[in-house]
C-alpha cells in the first residue's frame, strides 16, 4: 500500500493472508523441508520459493491476441498493466492471479512480467522523466579512431 496506495487497498486482504500462508506452506522449516512437504509427503520442486514475488507489485499481462499468435496494430498497446496478487490455487504452481485495474476482474495470465521493486510507479506518480535520462539519450561526438593514425588516414 506504501508503493501504490491508490490501487493496492485494504480490499485485497484476503489476497495478501492466502498469498501469506502459501508462502509460509512452501518455506522449508529447520527440517529442511516444507510444511506442505511434510503433510503430503511429496518433495516439492526446487526453486518453488522463487514463483513468488511482491504483493501488490504491478506486473504487465501480455495482449491476448499476442498471446494466441496474431498481429496486432503497432500503435495499439502490446500489454496492460495489472497488479499481482499471489497464485492460482487451480492452476500449475508458477500460475499467477492478477488485479486488472480497467476492469476489476482477478484471472490467472501466463504471458506477465513482474516488477517487484515499483520501479515503473515513480514515473506514473510524479509524470516526470527519471534524472539520468537526459544523459542516456545526450548526443556526444566521439571519435573511435582517435589515437591510431594509419586508421585515421585510411578514412580521411
Amino acid at each position: 500500500m506504501e508503493k501504490w496506495p491508490y490501487v493496492v487497498t485494504i480490499d485485497l486482504w484476503p489476497f495478501a493472508l492466502r498469498m501469506a500462508a502459501n508462502i509460509h506452506n512452501a518455506t522449508p522449516g529447520p527440517s529442511g523441508l516444507s510444511p506442505k512437504e511434510i503433510f503430503t509427503q511429496q518433495k516439492a520442486r526446487p526453486g518453488r520459493l522463487l514463483d513468488f514475488h511482491t504483493f501488490g507489485c504491478p506486473v504487465f499481462v501480455l495482449d491476448p491476441s499476442l498471446q494466441q499468435g496474431h498481429k496486432i496494430s503497432k500503435w495499439r498497446p502490446r500489454s496492460r498493466q495489472a497488479i499481482y496478487l499471489g497464485h492460482s490455487p487451480r492452476h500449475a504452481q508458477t500460475v499467477p492471479i492478477v488485479l486488472s485495474i480497467n476492469m476489476g476482474m482477478c484471472p490467472p495470465q501466463y504471458h506477465v512480467d513482474f516488477y517487484d521493486y515499483f520501479t515503473t510507479m515513480q514515473i506514473r506518480e510524479t509524470n516526470q522523466l527519471p534524472p539520468e535520462w537526459p544523459t542516456l539519450f545526450q548526443h556526444n561526438k566521439l571519435n573511435v579512431l582517435d589515437g591510431e593514425p594509419e586508421m585515421q588516414e585510411q578514412v580521411t
